[in-house]
């Protein structure tokens, strides 16, 4: 986790951060957290190797979609409903999925580009409009979506008993999240 936060901070406004970077960031921070929980659950839990192995990889999947959530949420999410101060990571220099997907869109991105670096702390309803026009903010959310099922596919043979449907209604309480932004 250490190693992906300075990843982070060393790429801090980077123009040229590519979402393989994103992703590669993300997973050595908040995937590695729920892969490791989800792992080791399995793993004291004294599983089958298979299972352990479903189960870290269910936790990545579901680590990396939670911190996409949680990129949107930065974007497009209410301070009042969220009880956080939103539009702090591209203050940062953190650029998120939506951000990403914006500048790899192929579109004439200056506008978007002076906003970013730009140190005006109003830019981020300008910004979160910008991408929530563009679609980014939609294709992160599938994106996300997409990590949610990859998640909930790795528990399709672990035998069902309450533990179990605990762990599908984590993914899905996130879907649920992920649709009211």
């Amino acid at each position: 986790m250490c190693s992906g936060e300075i990843i982070q901070t060393q790429r801090r406004f980077d123009l040229k951060l590519t979402t393989a970077d994103y992703y590669r960031i993300i997973e050595m921070k908040t995937a590695a957290l729920f892969t490791a929980a989800c792992e080791l659950g399995a793993f004291i839990s004294e599983a089958s190797p298979s299972v352990i192995g479903s189960f870290k990889t269910f936790g990545t999947k579901l680590g990396v979609a939670y911190q996409i959530y949680d990129d949107i949420l930065d974007l497009a999410g209410s301070e009042e409903e969220t009880g956080k101060t939103l539009g702090t990571d591209l203050q940062k220099g953190k650029f998120t999925l939506p951000v990403l997907l914006m500048l790899q869109s192929g579109k004439d991105v200056s506008a978007l580009r002076d906003m970013l670096l730009n140190d005006d702390p109003g830019a981020h309803t300008a910004l979160a409009a910008i991408l929530q026009e563009a679609g980014t903010i939609e294709n992160a959310k599938t994106i996300a979506n997409r990590f949610i099922s990859e998640a909930l596919e790795q528990l399709q043979g672990v035998q069902d008993n309450r533990y179990a449907r605990g762990l599908h209604s984590i993914p899905e309480h996130l879907r649920g999240l992920l649709k009211k932004l």
